[in-house]
């Protein structure tokens, strides 16, 4: 499954929903949790540093919490949502039901390659000049 995530596929990505979660209505993902989690998860990706092409084949993985209640005993059941990013827009790429403990927090997980890791590296220590390993032998602790 590939489905653009955006209002003009709005149709599809319900049915891609409505197959996953079956006959259950409730404490499952509806469609505008799916476009709120690509919004989220594309200001992550900025937050981070990395351009907009270079967002594309991040992926987001995404379930609710469990119920709140210690007295549940039981597993829910909830929709389980994956995301991929293309070149400029996010797509559906796998919904399924999974069980949740009680009190089990969400779960919110952005996998990247290797690249995108550099990437973060890198703008998280732009503002940092790295010292050559002999004017650290040489240097006066500091007191």
């Amino acid at each position: 499954m590939r489905i653009k995530v955006n209002n003009v596929n709005a149709m599809r990505l319900a049915a891609a929903l409505n197959g996953a979660n079956g006959k259950a209505h409730k404490h499952t993902a509806s469609l505008a949790d799916v476009l709120a989690l690509a919004n989220r998860a594309e200001r992550s990706l900025m937050a981070a540093g990395i351009s907009g092409r270079a967002r594309a084949g991040a992926e987001v993985i995404w379930h609710a919490a469990g119920p709140v209640a210690k007295a549940y005993g039981y597993k829910m059941t909830r929709t389980c949502v994956t995301l991929t990013r293309g070149t400029r827009d996010w797509f559906l790429t796998e919904a399924k039901r999974v069980g949740v403990y009680p009190q089990q927090s969400e779960r919110y997980r952005i996998s990247i390659s290797t690249a995108q890791r550099d990437r973060i590296v890198a703008m998280a220590l732009r503002c940092f000049e790295v010292r050559s390993a002999a004017a650290e032998v040489n240097a006066e602790p500091a007191v």
